[in-house]
């Protein structure tokens, strides 16, 4: 007899959760710093601004632990759309990044978690 979510169901809810904090947190950079300044004022997309969101896109990775997690970003485009912005859309500037920035960094993390499953990343001494 088996008490308690299953280890199937717990990587799931942490998936779910992980899927939520990234929409989340996208959608709060968009709304709250990209979207009112872009155009106007160039500090919030700064190289540390954006390794900060790399960073951020390679922990999903590592946390989802599945390919569909690269679909997120056009996720994050679609609910970024009413943040407009001062000559291109931001949600437009999103989907186009999405190729060689976000979806990299996602793969980055997933690719690493999945390696770290199977022991390639850490060598065991003879």
């Amino acid at each position: 007899m088996r008490y308690g979510p299953s280890l199937a169901d717990g990587g799931a809810r942490l998936r779910a959760t992980a899927t939520t904090v990234y929409l989340v947190g996208g959608a709060a950079l968009t709304y709250l710093v990209w979207g009112p300044w872009e155009g106007v004022d160039p500090r919030p997309f700064s190289w540390w601004v954006i390794s900060l969101v790399l960073a951020f896109h390679v922990a999903v990775g590592v946390v989802v632990r599945r390919w569909w997690a690269l679909g997120l970003p056009l996720a994050w485009a679609v609910i970024s759309i009413p943040a407009d912005g001062y000559d291109t859309p931001v949600a437009t500037q999103i989907a186009f990044q999405t190729l060689f920035l976000w979806a990299p960094a996602l793969a980055v993390g997933v690719a690493a978690s999945k390696l770290a499953r199977l022991g390639v990343l850490w060598a065991k001494s003879p």
